[in-house]
């Protein structure tokens, strides 16, 4: 994306120094994004490395459905502002839809 914004800026330049002027503080921008995201890939892959990270990737790659679904503190407040809660009464991730599978668990038992 900050490529596309470099290039249109440049297409619109006339002179020799305003497109040097361009490509360095767009290259200092680039460069203010990038630093964050190598040090968040950095603790990807110490956490990937680490005892328990190689633990989560393999129950990831050998039994991913049994790995469930969980919300945390800031996907429980991104739902509260964006969302209707009585909205999502029918959706995944609501402890009602647990209770009628129970419900219907207990009607019609799968034999073991």
């Amino acid at each position: 994306m900050l490529e596309a914004i470099h290039f249109y800026y440049f297409m619109n330049v006339n002179s020799w120094d305003i497109a040097v002027a361009f490509m360095r503080v767009g290259g200092f921008i680039s460069l203010g994004v990038m630093l964050p995201l190598v040090y968040l890939f950095g603790l990807r892959y110490a956490f990937v490395n680490s005892v328990e990270g190689v633990y989560y990737e393999t129950q990831l790659t050998q039994e991913a459905s049994r790995i469930t679904r969980w919300r945390d503190v800031v996907d429980n407040w991104v739902i509260r502002q964006f969302v209707n809660g009585s909205d999502l009464d029918r959706r995944f991730l609501i402890r009602g839809e647990r209770r009628e599978d129970a419900a219907t668990n207990a009607k019609h038992p799968r034999s073991h």
